[in-house]
């Protein structure tokens, strides 16, 4: 089974709508081995929901936020998880300190992902924009699930 997990700040905008995004996109292609989450780097919105517009564009979009809820990165996920990965090169460099020497999970940059002339997903917190990060994150989850189907073929 492969394990994703989405990394960005508070685990209440960008990660939490790539989460669920790729939860929907995988039940609707029939991948049922994979494993996805989402963390923050900070835990100070540990165990509220996503932010009122996360949840807003999800379901405009027919996307389920059944489950979501924020938490902070744990050791325990260096581990768990085959993938991590980074909405912007804060996250991704706080998630560099934080990764244990014995690790096994990849760390990753959303960007990775795509082939356009952006590096980081900019945080809806700050900026407002919602409907931007939406559509950077359906572009590099249809290239997930591209990369996800081919390891599903490895693995039967």
């Amino acid at each position: 089974m492969a394990s994703i997990l989405f990394v960005c700040h508070g685990n209440i905008c960008r990660s939490p709508m790539a989460e669920a995004m790729l939860r929907h996109k995988c039940q609707n292609a029939g991948i049922n081995n994979v494993a996805v989450d989402s963390a923050g780097i900070i835990a100070h919105h540990a165990n509220e929901l996503p932010h009122k517009s996360t949840l807003d564009i999800l379901r405009e979009n027919g996307i389920s936020v059944t489950g979501l809820k924020s938490r902070p990165v744990e050791k325990d996920d260096f581990y768990d998880f085959d993938l991590i990965i980074a909405m912007d090169l804060s996250n991704l460099s706080n998630l560099i300190k934080k990764r244990p020497k014995s690790a096994t999970a990849q760390i990753a940059l959303l960007s990775d992902f795509v082939n356009e002339d952006w590096e980081e997903v900019p945080d809806p917190w700050y900026t407002g924009d919602f409907n931007l990060v939406y559509q950077m994150l359906e572009k590099a989850m249809n290239n997930i699930l591209i990369e996800l189907n081919k390891y599903n073929s490895k693995e039967n």
